[in-house]
């Protein structure tokens, strides 16, 4: 089960942040997380791509291993937090 926080800095604005943490099942092959697309959507919007940067902007998300530094594969063991601005 997966968790996903929605972050916001002003309750009245809204969720500035997504993120949560994904990792591979025992066995699966590294993963090249700049070939990673998400797609986001609500009822009111039409979806969005969301590929990888170093630094998270509105079509972009970052990553972290461990919580600690910027990383572009995922690899068999690792948990990788994904934030989306």
């Amino acid at each position: 089960m997966a968790t996903i926080y929605g972050l916001s800095s002003d309750l009245s604005t809204g969720i500035d942040e997504i993120e949560f943490s994904i990792g591979l099942v025992p066995g699966a092959p590294a993963i090249n997380l700049e070939k990673l697309d998400i797609t986001f959507s609500t009822p009111g919007t039409h979806p969005i791509i969301i590929t990888l940067k170093t630094n998270a902007s509105t079509t972009k998300f970052s990553t972290k291993l461990n919580a600690l530094a910027p990383v572009t594969y995922l690899q068999p063991g690792d948990q990788v937090e994904i934030n989306i601005r």
